[in-house]
């Protein structure tokens, strides 16, 4: 119950929640530890999306429809996003701009160094955490598969992919927690430029 308030909360906070949600019913349908467990198990699940759904029917009862624009165009081709995010940031005409372009391969170089560390962790996990890092192993490589097929939509802008990326970081570092590793210090030194840079940022409103 505790677990389906929190969830409700978070996915009507986050929409892109839901892709942490959505693994977690398909492992505990295969881990119910009896058929009784398993109803219990999903029944408490799928509340979330119930609440989802019907805070959006309550949504479009009060507001006029309008075009399927947010969203619509946030899926795309593997990889393109990547590729035309950058290429939408190679305008180096002004400071401003190129700013814009130091910053976006800053965040990007930090979101693939993560991924990597996370997904070495995972290969070494051992199998005395199994049923605490499986379910949050599912989640995470879930988000590394849509991060793929995010649209330039969202690679476009640094802020953007970051922000839709928060809930996949924070998954990985409870990865790196439950498995007792340490990331490397290079890497701590780099998060730790990058916040202090983003802070000037900030400061200055690039």
């Amino acid at each position: 119950m505790k677990f389906a308030f929190f969830a409700s909360v978070t996915i009507l906070c986050r929409e892109t929640s839901l892709i942490a949600f959505v693994p977690m019913i398909i492992y505990s349908l295969f881990n119910s530890v009896s058929y009784k467990a398993k109803k219990i198990t999903i029944f408490w699940l799928f509340v979330p999306f119930f609440v989802f759904v019907f805070w959006k029917w309550c949504i479009s009862l009060n507001l006029e429809p309008g075009p399927l624009v947010p969203g619509s165009g946030n899926i795309g081709a593997p990889f393109l996003g990547m590729i035309l995010g950058f290429k939408g940031n190679l305008d180096i005409s002004t400071n401003k701009n190129i700013l814009q372009l130091g910053f976006w391969i800053l965040y990007f170089v930090w979101q693939i160094w993560l991924t990597i560390q996370v997904v070495s962790s995972l290969k070494n996990s051992s199998h005395s955490n199994k049923h605490f890092i499986l379910p949050l192993a599912i989640i995470y490589l879930t988000w590394m598969l849509f991060a793929v097929f995010l649209s330039a939509a969202i690679y476009v802008d640094d802020w953007s992919f970051v922000r839709v990326f928060s809930l996949w970081g924070m998954v990985g570092f409870l990865i790196l927690i439950t498995n007792k590793q340490s990331v490397a210090k290079s890497f701590n030194l780099y998060s730790i430029l990058l916040v202090s840079l983003t802070i000037i940022r900030l400061i200055i409103k690039v």
